[in-house]
């Protein structure tokens, strides 16, 4: 049960982190960029939304939207079935 706790603690910390480096809130982009790149594997829009709390939801999908033209993410799919995963990891055959 400790470490559930700590493991909450530790994850906040690191979201607080996120949001406040140095006093000045990071953007959008920067927050779904650090969400991205702790990510293993698939992920959806609602998981990005759902895992930044800090930022709105169309500030979420543009910055999904700018890692995705800039190559820092792949998209797979298409609709509701629609899915990335990040670039350095889409060359495991496995993961696509």
């Amino acid at each position: 049960m400790l470490k559930v706790i700590l493991a909450c603690y530790t994850e906040f910390e690191e979201r607080v982190n996120i949001v406040e480096k140095g006093k000045v809130r990071s953007s959008a982009y920067d927050v779904v960029k650090a969400f991205v790149s702790g990510k293993v594997g698939k992920f959806t829009s609602t998981d990005v939304i759902a895992s930044c709390p800090s930022i709105g939801r169309s500030a979420a999908l543009s910055a999904i939207k700018r890692l995705t033209d800039e190559k820092e993410i792949i998209k797979i799919g298409a609709g509701r079935a629609t899915c990335y995963v990040r670039a350095d990891s889409a060359d495991d055959d496995s993961i696509i």
